[in-house]
């Protein structure tokens, strides 16, 4: 009668159901989406399109197993499909002179990048020729023309010369095209300015009650810069107070660090602030990071200076780490992004929590 899923799992179920391909969860009368504030990121990657490099390689992996199955006389489909990795090397080395992520427009007039995606839509329409002459030959192989035909419509998307307007109908509303580079690859996004349309939509196709709930839901007790953002028209909204006495039975302590952020220094100002009060909290504290490299200079640093467990992010999993903290009564936890939220320690042995830095996403991300 009760079926517990993440956000993604269920947001992969609709897209299932709209395309007609069958679904993964079955039908209910009543949907509760906790952690609703979550909501509009995540409808943003859903009702977006990406290319990248892993998708391009796998997808080349998965073709030449299948022209090697089915159409293992078929030379020419091979050599091209080997050109994907090779092409798809060549992009990702063209933005190595940019920063991690940017603006599509940016690099639109670099002559490197230019050539490079230049090259990739070549040898895909190549590809995509040779996959339909094949396509007849096996499953396998239509399948795989199948893949390369969504492909090529989102990497239509980043073609320099498409104008806005002829961007997908089904969008509604203005994208924002952007990328990201790391050492492992590439990746383009196509990202909807505003999911609104698309999601009040998609819950008028699932006629349910819809239950959004999260500590973070409202500004200033109000809900229309939540419902503003996913469409929510007409809906019954309600605030509570929290039923934990923060006045008795908190403090805040906002040391005076003098470094700052960016500073090489920050983390060790950090640690020498943070070690009286993981002192005075007898260990019982969580230290909570912005990234991974903070906490592991952080975890070298306090390695010599506590007398008390040092739990860090990485030696095991988040819930055998939970497991051992509590079972411990006096450990301390490093951790980041996925201690967060969703976590729940309950008693004294938790009594302090440390944040390094308050968390925020980079005003220069698209």
């Amino acid at each position: 009668d009760l079926v517990v899923v993440n956000h993604h799992l269920l947001f992969a179920d609709m897209a299932l159901k709209e395309e007609g391909f069958g679904e993964l969860l079955p039908t209910a009368e009543a949907i509760v989406l906790d952690e609703a504030h979550q909501l509009p990121d995540i409808a943003a990657n859903f009702f977006g399109d990406s290319v990248s490099s892993y998708q391009l390689k796998e997808f080349a992996r998965d073709a030449l197993v299948a022209q090697g199955t089915e159409a293992g006389d078929d030379q020419q489909l091979r050599a091209a499909l080997e050109c994907i990795s090779v092409v798809s090397d060549d992009l990702h080395a063209a933005f190595a002179n940019f920063t991690r992520a940017g603006e599509w427009q940016e690099v639109c007039d670099n002559p490197d990048v230019v050539q490079g995606f230049d090259e990739l839509v070549n040898i895909t329409a190549m590809i995509d020729q040779q996959l339909e002459e094949a396509s007849n030959r096996g499953p396998m192989l239509e399948n795989c023309f199948n893949r390369m035909q969504r492909m090529r419509l989102r990497m239509a998307l980043f073609e320099r010369d498409r104008p806005v307007s002829e961007e997908p109908e089904e969008a509604g509303a203005d994208w924002v095209r952007w990328w990201e580079s790391s050492k492992r690859g590439f990746v383009f996004h196509a990202t909807p300015v505003s999911v609104a349309g698309q999601f009040s939509a998609m819950l008028k196709r699932y006629p349910a009650a819809w239950i959004f709930t999260s500590a973070t839901l409202s500004v200033a007790g109000e809900f229309s810069y939540y419902q503003h953002q996913l469409g929510l028209d007409d809906v019954s909204a309600q605030s509570w107070p929290s039923p934990f006495d923060y006045e008795r039975s908190a403090l805040m302590y906002l040391p005076n660090i003098r470094e700052e952020p960016r500073d090489p220094n920050y983390v060790t100002a950090v640690v020498d602030a943070a070690v009286p009060v993981i002192k005075a909290a007898q260990g019982r504290t969580f230290m909570l990071f912005t990234s991974y490299r903070a906490l592991g200079n952080a975890a070298e640093l306090l390695a010599g200076q506590l007398d008390y467990p040092l739990l860090v992010q990485g030696e095991a999993s988040r819930g055998q780490l939970i497991d051992e903290f509590v079972r411990l009564g006096n450990a301390v936890l490093l951790g980041t992004s996925t201690f967060w939220q969703g976590v729940d320690v309950r008693g004294p042995v938790l009594s302090a929590v440390i944040i390094d830095k308050l968390p925020f996403a980079p005003p220069t991300e698209p």
